[in-house]
């Protein structure tokens, strides 16, 4: 997932419900939404040895605190999807599509303990709020992309998880035209800027990343051109 200090990175995982290799490749950025969901969530399926059940009780929950009823509900909606796709005669959502998606902003300890713990639940909500604008809405529905997020007392440094579906903004569920370079760089660069003004001390940065194929794929011929002379000239 995402680590963030005064500088950003990759911050998502793709989910559904098959269960991936963690010794393959494409389990990177891949994971299972059950385990990701409830592991986040009320229900703690965490081993972490920083785990303080005691602290559970104070994480703070947006849209859902149970990660078996938004999987449910999320199971259910792309259920319907399918449905209402076939009787138009069209092929339904396939099993192994992507239908959800989990994001993390972990500041760094160092960036933490300057807060109070006040402020530091202020953090995350200016965070949360930012992300929730930024993936909008799904016009079809109305309904926000990001549909659940917690933040997290009871495991070290205190943290965001966030969690949603990846909708086109015309209704259309596609992670690929979701996860693009641009998404990367907003949240890389801009976000920080956007939570500078908010009064919080970010230093925007470069996504150093490395030429993705699964990336390459959703660009046009000038996209991609643009793309790989990016990460030529980040390994410079």
């Amino acid at each position: 997932l995402f680590r963030m200090s005064k500088k950003c990175g990759r911050p998502w995982m793709k989910l559904n419900g098959k269960s991936y290799n963690v010794a393959s490749k494409k389990a990177e950025h891949h994971g299972n939404d059950k385990a990701v969901f409830c592991e986040a969530m009320k229900e703690r399926w965490s081993h972490d040895e920083d785990l303080d059940r005691s602290k559970s009780e104070y994480n703070i929950y947006y849209g859902y605190d149970s990660g078996l009823q938004l999987l449910n509900d999320i199971n259910k909606e792309i259920a319907d999807m399918s449905e209402e796709l076939r009787k138009n005669g069209k092929r339904g959502i396939r099993e192994d599509a992507i239908t959800s998606f989990a994001g993390i902003i972990k500041p760094d300890k160092e960036v933490m303990e300057n807060l109070t713990p006040e402020q530091q639940i202020k953090f995350l909500d200016d965070a949360f709020r930012l992300i929730v604008k930024k993936f909008g809405i799904n016009l079809k529905t109305g309904k926000n992309l990001i549909r659940a997020g917690v933040i997290h007392v009871d495991e070290g440094t205190p943290h965001l998880h966030y969690f949603g579906i990846p909708y086109t903004s015309d209704g259309r569920l596609s992670a690929k035209e979701i996860f693009t370079p641009k998404l990367n760089r907003w949240l890389n660069e801009e976000f920080p800027k956007l939570m500078n003004q908010k009064g919080w001390d970010l230093e925007p940065c470069r996504d150093e990343e490395s030429y993705q194929p699964d990336i390459a794929k959703t660009l046009n011929e000038q996209e991609l051109e643009v793309y790989k002379q990016k990460c030529v000239a980040h390994k410079k």
